[in-house]
């Protein structure tokens, strides 16, 4: 089997099917958030899978793209995209794929970062920073829990403050209604908010529900 960190190893999951992170439609955290939001103008899918989520931005009228690193994944997704004009699906590295920087009012995250190697995270969340317009939102499941054998990769309890807080403050977190099989009990719907210039703290959370 190819090594998780290349796109080989993502590319023969997608084609043999198992993929037990794919939760198969929209879980009803996002559902509801969409519900009650005026589309965003911009939002990133990264780590995008199948991307059942994208496709919920896409009807609701937000200018959305989808990035993943398996060709597989992103063909499929390209082919259920037709009937949508403003959403596009990219393949290529989060890191490296060239995204036009401070664009994004939004990113969706969801089995993305558990997906990466501990040692990535604090480049996953300067990228966040970057692609973000100031007063941007990212919002999705974070998985938090135990090491097993990986990946997943979960974050220890506590760890998002070392990551995120100081470029971002988290609005809500509450534990997922309908998580992941693979992942019941750890998965949290989280809303962070990254700072405008000059706010500091401004609502900013860290309660568990």
């Amino acid at each position: 089997m190819a090594n998780p960190d290349s796109s080989a190893f993502w590319d023969e999951r997608y084609a043999s099917g198992e993929t037990p992170w794919d939760y198969g439609g929209v879980p009803p955290e996002l559902r509801d958030y969409i519900a009650k939001q005026a589309p965003f103008r911009s939002v990133l899918v990264p780590g995008c899978g199948r991307g059942h989520e994208v496709e919920a931005f896409a009807k609701k009228g937000c200018t959305v793209t989808a990035l993943d690193i398996s060709g597989v994944a992103i063909r499929s997704l390209r082919r259920r995209l037709r009937p949508f004009p403003q959403a596009k699906a990219l393949e290529g590295d989060f890191f490296t794929r060239e995204l036009p920087e401070g664009s994004f009012d939004a990113v969706y995250e969801r089995t993305f970062l558990c997906a990466l190697p501990p040692e990535q995270r604090k480049a996953y969340v300067r990228r966040m920073q970057v692609l973000l317009k100031p007063g941007g939102w990212l919002f999705g499941y974070f998985y938090y829990g135990t090491n097993g054998a990986p990946p997943p990769y979960p974050l220890a309890k506590g760890e998002e403050r070392s990551l995120f807080m100081a470029e971002f403050d988290l609005i809500q977190s509450v534990t997922a209604e309908k998580p992941l099989a693979i992942f019941e009990g750890g998965e949290h719907w989280q809303i962070w908010r990254k700072r405008a210039k000059g706010l500091i703290g401004a609502g900013s959370q860290n309660v568990f529900r």
